[in-house]
């Protein structure tokens, strides 16, 4: 089964495989849920023909192109991110479909934008990645006009649960994932947060991941990179971990697999 590492999103250029992230964004893209998010959000941002607005960690462009449609020709679609093979990407793709936009590789926490330059600001599942998320959220409030909105979309990896036969042995390894992300509590810290800033009309919504294949699982969580992690520090028994794996691929060919994962969406409007 090939694995992903979702921990290396802090620094995507010096990993030994840039392009894997941009592969695996276009999977995690396709699905569904993701669409569907992305729909959902940028509608939240409330923007109109002509406004500019912003995404934050923008990745391969998707958020980009959606606020496009939302703006309008008359408007004005940026995105930030601090890859330079996201930003590459992103210009390559947007342009491939005509969509005029500003991409910038930048840090999330010192945007090169005057103060109230956007009607709108989201960013979508960056935070988690983040070392000083709460100054990224500062900058974002700091670069919307007066009555705009910001929105924040991040999953909390201390709700993932996997169904195991071992509720003990499968509480520990759901547990080790959120060791290896940096931020990996902000799902529950986002409302605060927005608070804390002064925003208002402050809204929670939650998303359930829900995941029904061990390969999918894999990959989206991290799990096999966080079990090996934890077998080498000595965590974990290495019995265990092979013990664990062999129950999950049983469950994932009887079609009895299950993991979850609370995500949140959260938005506010600046005073």
């Amino acid at each position: 089964m090939q694995t992903f590492d979702v921990a290396g999103f802090s620094d995507v250029d010096r990993s030994d495989d840039p392009e894997a992230f941009v592969r695996y964004l276009d999977v995690a893209g396709a699905t569904p849920m993701r669409k569907e998010s992305f729909g959902l959000s940028v509608s939240l941002l409330g923007l109109r023909p002509g406004d500019r607005a912003l995404d934050l960690g923008c990745g391969t462009g998707d958020g980009v192109l959606a606020i496009a449609r939302a703006v309008g020709a008359e408007g004005c679609a940026v995105g930030v991110d601090a890859s330079a093979t996201m930003i590459a990407t992103a210009r390559e793709r947007l342009g491939a479909q005509g969509v005029g936009a500003e991409l910038h590789v930048g840090d999330a926490c010192h945007l090169p934008f005057a103060d109230g330059s956007f009607a709108g600001c989201l960013a979508m599942r960056l935070l988690q990645h983040l070392t000083r998320p709460a100054a990224a959220l500062r900058e974002m409030v700091r670069v919307v006009r007066a009555g705009g909105t910001l929105l924040v979309s991040d999953p909390d990896w201390g709700t993932l649960v996997i169904d195991s036969d071992d509720r003990a042995l499968g509480d520990t390894i759901a547990r080790l994932p959120s060791t290896r992300i940096r931020s990996a509590a902000i799902g529950r810290q986002l409302r605060a947060m927005f608070t804390d800033l002064g925003l208002r009309d402050v809204t929670v919504l939650p998303r359930p991941v829900v995941v029904t294949s061990f390969a999918e699982a894999d990959t989206l969580f991290c799990l096999r990179p966080a079990i090996d992690d934890a077998v080498h520090d000595g965590v974990l028994a290495a019995s265990d971990r092979q013990t664990w794996i062999g129950e999950m691929a049983e469950r994932d060919r009887a079609g009895r697999f299950f993991a979850c994962m609370s995500s949140f969406i959260v938005h506010g409007r600046r005073a």
